[in-house]
């Protein structure tokens, strides 16, 4: 199956090995996506959003950083009966970004050079029009176990894009 619309799947889950409650790391993934590893690691942080300067308008629910004040994205949550979908655009790139949140667990869902179709793509997610695109890279997305396997995980894309394209 070919996939039209995204790009990388990226999963990441709160292990409880570290005392930081805003902390995800990578468990999963369907190719490299460099954007999310901020000087290499490969753990996120999910916080609020205090810290930006921006107008209501424009200002995040929440936000996605490599520790360190490194801004991955900015969290926007559209829907408030809907909290576990939300969207953003990665910083540095024109790449979309679709989160389906969990009270443990995150995923990211990558749209490369979808910037600017971000709303477009968030109401596909939250219309269920990317399940099927998302189910495929879920399938695809190779299983990270720990964080010794992350430092010789070989991140060769190859592999996930032969796949794709069949």
């Amino acid at each position: 199956m070919f996939l039209d619309i995204v790009d990388i799947y990226l999963k990441y889950e709160r292990l409880g090995k570290t005392k930081s409650k805003t902390r995800f790391d990578l468990i999963r993934h369907s190719g490299r996506y460099e954007p999310c590893m901020v000087k290499g690691k490969r753990w996120v942080y999910l916080t609020g959003a205090k810290h930006i300067k921006a107008t209501q308008k424009r200002k995040p629910d929440i936000t996605i950083t490599g520790g360190s004040g490194n801004h991955i994205t900015s969290v926007f949550i559209p829907d408030p009966k809907r909290p576990e979908l939300a969207y953003g655009d990665i910083k540095g790139t024109t790449d979309a970004a679709l989160f389906l949140i969990g009270e443990n667990s995150l995923e990211i869902v990558i749209a490369k050079g979808k910037k600017n179709a971000v709303l477009g793509l968030y109401q596909l997610l939250a219309d269920g029009e990317l399940d099927g695109e998302i189910d495929t890279l879920r399938n695809l997305a190779g299983a990270i176990n720990t964080c010794d396997e992350l430092e010789k995980y070989n991140f060769d894309d190859s592999f996930f894009n032969a796949k794709r394209e069949n």
